[in-house]
C-alpha cells in the first residue's frame, strides 16, 4: 500500500513538473516574439511598410487617368461626319458599279431574250391584277348574299328574347305594403316577395346591390290598399303594373339605362 502511494506521488510530481516546464516554455516563447516584434510595433516601421503600397496605388491612378485622357483625345480626334460621308460615297460607288454591270450584261444579252422577259413580265402583272380583282368581286358577292339556312325572322334579330334573361332578373323580398282595414278603421301591412325582369345586366346588378332603393321608393309611393284586393287576378294584375311602373320611375329618376320589362309576384303575406 505504501509502495502505491509513493509510485502516486512521484507521478504527480512528474506531471506538476512536467506542465510547469511547459508552461515557462510558452511564456519564454511569448516573451521572445514580443521582443522581436517590437520594431514592428512603432510608427516608422509602419510607415517604411506603406510607402511602397502608397506608391504603386499612385502610378496606377496616374496610369489610369493617362490612358483616360489617352482615350478621350482619340475620340474626340475622330471626325464622325468625314467618316460617314466617306462609307456613303464606298456604298454608292459599289451601287454604281452593280448598276453599270447590270447595264453591260443587258447590252451583251440577245434582244430576243429580252423580249421574251419582258413579255412573261407583263403577262404575269396583268394576270395577278386580274385574280384580285376577281376575288374582290366574289368575296363582295358572297358577303352581300343571305345565308340559306337561316329565317328571315332570325336574321333580323339574331338574338332571341331570352338572350342571357337570368342574368337579367332581380327579387326584392319582405317588401312592406300598407293595408287598410276598414273594419278596423286601422292600416296594417302586407309582406310582398316578387321579381322582375329589366332590359339590361345593369340594372338587375345595380338593383341586387342597392335593395334599399326599390323598398324604399316603393314604401314611399305605394298607397294603402285592401287586403283582399292582392289576392284576386285583376289585383295582381293591377298590383304588378304599379310595381312596374314606380321601378322605371326610380330607373329614371337614377338616370340609368333600361327599363323595367316586367314584374312577377313570388309570395304575398298579410300580418
Amino acid at each position: 500500500m505504501r509502495k502505491i502511494k509513493r509510485k502516486i506521488k512521484r507521478y504527480y510530481s512528474e506531471l506538476k513538473g512536467r506542465i510547469v516546464g511547459r508552461i515557462d516554455q510558452k511564456r519564454d516563447q511569448l516573451k521572445q516574439k514580443w521582443h522581436d516584434t517590437a520594431e514592428m510595433r512603432t510608427v516608422d516601421y509602419w510607415k517604411e511598410w506603406s510607402k511602397p503600397h502608397i506608391l504603386r496605388t499612385i502610378e496606377f491612378y496616374k496610369m489610369s487617368v493617362a490612358l483616360s485622357i489617352k482615350t478621350f483625345n482619340q475620340v474626340k480626334a475622330v471626325e464622325y461626319k468625314k467618316e460617314a460621308r466617306t462609307i456613303w460615297e464606298q456604298q454608292v460607288a459599289k451601287g454604281r458599279a452593280v448598276k453599270l454591270r447590270c447595264k453591260e450584261q443587258v447590252l451583251k444579252a440577245n434582244p430576243y431574250v429580252l423580249a421574251m422577259f419582258t413579255m412573261c413580265f407583263v403577262i404575269i402583272s396583268v394576270a395577278s391584277i386580274q385574280i384580285y380583282r376577281s376575288s374582290n368581286t366574289i368575296y363582295e358577292e358572297i358577303s352581300a348574299r343571305e345565308p340559306a339556312s337561316l329565317p328571315a325572322p332570325l336574321l333580323e334579330n339574331p338574338r332571341p328574347v331570352y338572350h342571357k334573361l337570368h342574368q337579367k332578373q332581380f327579387s326584392v323580398e319582405s317588401l312592406t305594403i300598407p293595408v287598410y282595414i276598414e273594419s278596423v278603421n286601422s292600416v296594417k301591412t302586407m309582406i310582398i316577395d316578387f321579381s322582375a325582369n329589366a332590359s339590361n345586366q345593369y340594372i338587375s346588378n345595380f338593383f341586387l346591390k342597392h335593395e334599399f332603393y326599390v323598398k324604399d321608393h316603393l314604401n314611399t309611393t305605394l298607397q294603402p290598399i285592401v287586403p283582399k284586393f292582392p289576392l284576386t287576378i285583376e289585383g295582381k294584375r293591377i298590383l304588378r303594373g304599379k310595381i312596374k311602373d314606380e321601378l322605371n320611375s326610380l330607373v329614371k329618376r337614377l338616370k340609368i339605362k333600361g327599363e323595367v320589362i316586367d314584374v312577377s309576384l313570388i309570395g304575398v303575406i298579410a300580418s
